[in-house]
């Protein structure tokens, strides 16, 4: 497993991935953020706090990590792939 360390917004993230660098961890690596911020961004825009967020192939959790700390959302999570399922549990 590798660790991803940054802060974002004034808190501290720290995310698992896989051993093997793959396109995921190899961008948050590089960016030093979560993946897919410009996404995430705009959910936080369209967000509606108090309501709860379904993620529906979840992977390791970079989004449900986003809805949950940067949010402050309840985050239902399912990832159907083992792996990722340990790691998402872990994020």
């Amino acid at each position: 497993m590798q660790t991803h360390n940054f802060e974002f917004l004034g808190r501290r993230i720290q995310l698992w991935s896989h051993p093997d660098p793959d396109h995921l961890a190899m961008a948050i690596r590089n960016a030093r953020s979560f993946y897919e911020l410009d996404v995430l961004m705009k959910c936080r825009e369209l967000y509606l706090p108090g309501t709860a967020i379904i993620d529906v192939g979840a992977n390791i959790g970079n989004h449900a990590v986003f809805f949950g700390a940067i949010l402050d959302a309840l985050v239902y999570a399912f990832e159907p792939y083992r792996a990722s399922y340990e790691l998402l549990e872990r994020n």
